[in-house]
């Protein structure tokens, strides 16, 4: 098998273009394109600045990443979007190519990051021949769809188990004993410091429904004489959580399991619920295993009273505006908002009937269970691809495909 590979600058593999301010930003989605900024999506216009698939490189701001589109949209004047010529590569092996740039080296701005064209053009890439670049971009691709679509599937759930606690817990339509809505059938409503609630409900803090709140904030591993480990077990901090997922884990610190034990008086378990401290404050995940973490930096783990409340309708409850807002109310803080844990525990919470509980948690565990097993997937094909990525670029590894006859 030969490996054939030729050199190209960046000019003669895209051109770059400016994007262009858009006034009539809207909200909608139907039929309309997507706007894209340094941010992400900002909106959606009637209009598309181009069609075909483009590299989105952010020219001032955040320099830092490409974004691959293959859809019709608009970007504005803070990034470049870029036409391909597919003559020489694919559109999306190229984003794979330039996704490994560090941009941060080529950045002339002074206070404000920012990226030249004419140096972006400078730019050195080898390339294989297009037989290549369509298995090597097929590999990758694969496993970028399925993460994504573990992601949508994730998201489909949580949002059913969000609309049936809503309908349960906040708008108290939970099956009654005949199996009709309970408040729309006429249950009793009685009143309590956070509004009407149903006969036998009652309103508690934190504190009484917690058996435990581990807070570790304070722990480093020099602290404890020690120091992180390149492998071992994961010390999750604030950094670790985002809209309900654990991230970049593969970034995080580690600790062996001589530092654990030391560290980890009292070990995470099933059911826990993680809530960022600060910086931001007010994240949120469920431990739906048993898996092994260290828990550090601006993290506390909430254990239910399960006599009280089970985790489940604890960890839907903190997820609610209203006792997020509670929490937010009770933050410190002016550069950087953060919550004492002896605030965490004053915040109100409706502690509802056990039965009503456990028939939620009956419909509910099978649906968390089934998102935390699409996370661990995609920590695997993160993984894996995050591997893949730099070595199938640079050759070296190599695809099984015979190149003999093809033009170089």
């Amino acid at each position: 098998m030969s490996f054939s590979v030729k050199s190209y600058l960046l000019a003669d593999l895209l051109t770059i273009k400016y994007g262009k301010n858009q006034k009539k930003v809207q909200d909608d989605t139907n039929g309309l394109y997507p706007i894209y900024g340094t941010g992400g999506l900002m909106g959606y216009s009637t209009q598309f600045l181009y069609d075909k698939p483009s590299i989105l490189i952010g020219r001032k701001g955040s320099i830092s990443k490409v974004k691959y589109v293959d859809h019709p949209f608009w970007t504005v004047d803070t990034l470049f979007y870029t036409e391909v010529n597919e003559n020489l590569v694919l559109p999306k092996f190229m984003f794979y190519k330039m996704s490994l740039i560090d941009f941060l080296f080529y950045n002339e701005g002074t206070t404000i990051p920012s990226l030249r064209t004419e140096t972006l053009k400078q730019i050195e890439f080898n390339i294989p021949p297009l037989n290549e670049q369509k298995v090597i971009t097929n590999i990758l691709s694969t496993l970028d769809e399925k993460i994504e679509l573990n992601n949508q599937i994730n998201k489909t759930l949580e949002i059913m188990a969000g609309e049936i606690f809503k309908q349960w817990f906040v708008d108290f339509e939970f099956p009654n004993e005949d199996g009709e809505p309970y408040q729309s059938s006429g249950g009793e409503m009685v009143e309590s410091e956070l509004g009407m609630i149903p006969k036998g409900w009652e309103v508690k803090s934190i504190d009484d429904l917690v058996e435990l709140i581990i807070d570790y904030r304070g722990k480093t591993p020099k602290k404890l004489g020690s120091d992180w480990s390149e492998k071992g077990i994961i010390a999750l901090s604030a950094k670790s959580i985002k809209n309900g997922r654990l991230v970049n884990l593969e970034k995080a610190n580690r600790v062996d399991e001589e530092l654990y034990s030391i560290w980890m008086k009292d070990e995470l378990k099933y059911g826990d619920i993680l809530l960022t401290s600060e910086a931001p404050l007010g994240e949120l995940y469920f431990l739906a295993t048993n898996d092994k973490y260290c828990l550090s930096q601006r993290l506390f783990a909430i254990r239910a009273d399960k006599k009280q409340i089970i985790p489940e309708v604890l960890y839907m409850y903190l997820k609610t505006p209203q006792v997020m807002e509670n929490l937010l109310n009770r933050a410190t803080g002016t550069t950087v908002t953060g919550i004492r844990q002896s605030e965490l525990r004053k915040v109100s919470i409706i502690k509802p009937d056990n039965k009503i509980q456990m028939k939620f948690q009956d419909m509910i565990i099978n649906i968390l269970r089934k998102v935390n097993v699409a996370e661990k997937e995609n920590e695997k094909l993160s993984l894996l691809r995050n591997f893949l990525l730099p070595k199938l670029m640079s050759g070296e590894i190599r695809v099984p495909l015979d190149l003999e006859g093809e033009a170089s």
